[in-house]
């Protein structure tokens, strides 16, 4: 026939929690769930075809594609694919709050040590450490003429969760207070590429333009000190990953001179850049700042750029000859400037 595939629909049943089992496959809790799988392809019409596939669809796990095209001329393509990781979900936490501000229990007992903390033990509460990922994505491959061909993909995926870090609250760099915080997880990410290729036999090169764009909703954690008896009504606050962007072109080939000659060389020149706002010294209101911050952002930029070259020669037929340069150049000329920083939320400015 013209068409071939399968379809199966069915239920699996997983026995009892467990992390460890089901840490990327999407089977980490107990209970029954669906299988959905399907496959199928079709190549009735003479010169194009296509193709649909989708697998477990009951699980968070799931992905899809969906491709036509025309044979050796043009292929186009949409998906979606979800992923999951599980980590061990035992640990306890006394922090509540959503976003990225943790709040203590309103009748929560400070003391020096964890030892004299008298509503922990009726202060726990569990917390899931789980990181799903949902990618979509297309892309689009053709022939251009008998020399040319071009394709081009976009993603965008989200990442979003609960994770883990530890944060302390410093006097001085021998006496943290720790704390192990969950850290909520809320990414956005962009991926772009396009790419031109050109071969007659000879000659074979590849020009590509990447671009990445990385958002982060979250610029902080900020927690509740449970030592508050050190440091009255003090949080803490820890940056996290800042926004950031690059922008890389590449161009590959190799040029055949005589059977017993051949060039081939590599270049790449790529800028990343990031430029988010600077948070304060510290969100203590009870720490002792007399000098601001120097400047509200970093902005900054770096610029790299690499070149390989190499001539192979064969003049005799049991010698090579290989002839071959490398180069590569980075520009970080960012500003520089001097930060009388805090230790920790827990400390005064330096003099």
């Amino acid at each position: 026939t013209d068409y071939a595939g399968g379809v199966q629909l069915g239920a699996g049943y997983t026995s009892d929690d467990n992390f460890m089992f089901g840490q990327y496959n999407g089977l980490h809790e107990s209970g029954a769930t669906v299988i959905g799988n399907l496959r199928w392809q079709d190549f009735s019409s003479s010169d194009s075809y296509w193709r649909a596939s989708v697998s477990d669809l009951g699980l968070d796990t799931r992905e899809g594609e969906l491709v036509w095209g025309r044979s050796d001329k043009l292929r186009i393509q949409v998906g979606f694919d979800s992923q999951i990781q599980v980590r061990n979900n035992s640990g306890e936490t006394p922090f509540a709050g959503s976003g990225s501000a943790l709040r203590l229990p309103e009748n929560w007992e400070t003391g020096s040590t964890t030892a004299t903390f008298g509503q922990l033990e009726a202060s726990l509460r569990q917390f899931d450490r789980e990181l799903e990922r949902d990618t979509l994505f297309a892309g689009i491959e053709a022939k251009l003429s008998d020399n040319w061909r071009i394709d081009s993909s976009l993603s965008y995926e989200e990442k979003q969760g609960t994770s883990d870090i530890a944060g302390a609250m410093y006097v001085d760099a021998s006496a943290g207070d720790s704390a192990f915080l969950p850290m909520p997880v809320d990414y956005r990410s962009t991926d772009f590429d396009l790419g031109l290729i050109y071969s007659n036999g000879k000659l074979n090169m590849e020009g590509r333009l990447d671009y990445s764009d990385f958002e982060n909703k979250d610029d902080i954690l900020l927690w509740q000190n449970p030592y508050r008896s050190r440091y009255p009504d003090s949080s803490g606050g820890m940056g996290l990953a800042p926004d950031n962007d690059q922008l890389r072109g590449r161009i590959t080939g190799q040029y055949i001179i005589t059977p017993t000659a051949r060039f081939q060389f590599d270049g790449s020149y790529a800028v990343a850049n990031q430029d988010q706002d600077y948070l304060g010294y510290s969100v203590n209101p009870a720490a002792s700042i007399t000098e601001p911050l120097p400047r509200d952002s970093f902005d900054g930029e770096a610029q790299t750029g690499t070149l390989n070259a190499k001539l192979w020669l064969r003049p005799l037929r049991k010698l090579d000859v290989e002839v071959f340069y490398k180069g590569r150049e980075r520009d970080y000329d960012n500003p520089r400037d001097g930060y009388r920083y805090i230790r920790g939320d827990g400390s005064r400015q330096p003099r």
